[in-house]
């Protein structure tokens, strides 16, 4: 009886969990779409000009990354701006904190990409779409490679 119990209320808190994780997921699309779908569409082109040309990555790379990051993110590339940031725009609910944060995934593609390319990459101090689409634009500058 005690364990019929005990798996009638592990069974509980996973259905509790999984529900409040769903509800985080949901309300964290919601209020992105509510930020990002005010602002007008941007073209690709206009993206590297405006925000990333000056830096002299190359442009091909700033768009791989851009996507790869608003696919990540699952967002529209086209709403997505290097001024987000992370802790804000792009913050997911505080709900119960979701169990798949994109944003984890993200700093997850970030390190494994550095790490594919034998270079390190320097997430601390990465607030906004646009410090780590530059730190990973790095990454396909030539140079000494380093270890993570």
């Amino acid at each position: 009886m005690n364990n019929w119990l005990a798996y009638v209320g592990i069974l509980l808190s996973i259905a509790v969990v999984t529900a409040l994780n769903s509800l985080s997921r949901r309300r964290t699309a919601a209020k992105r779409r509510s930020i990002l779908g005010q602002r007008p569409s941007i073209s690709d082109d206009e993206i590297y000009a405006r925000y990333f040309a000056q830096f002299g990555l190359r442009k091909d790379v700033v768009l791989r990354y851009w996507h790869d990051a608003a696919r990540i993110l699952k967002v529209p590339p086209d709403r997505l701006r290097p001024s987000d940031r992370f802790e804000k725009e792009l913050a997911p609910d505080k709900l119960i904190g979701s169990l798949d944060d994109p944003l984890d995934e993200l700093v997850q593609y970030a390190l494994s990409t550095a790490k594919r390319k034998g270079k390190a990459i320097d997430l601390a101090n990465v607030k906004t779409v646009e410090e780590l689409i530059r730190e990973l634009g790095t990454l396909d500058v030539d140079g000494p490679s380093t270890r993570i």
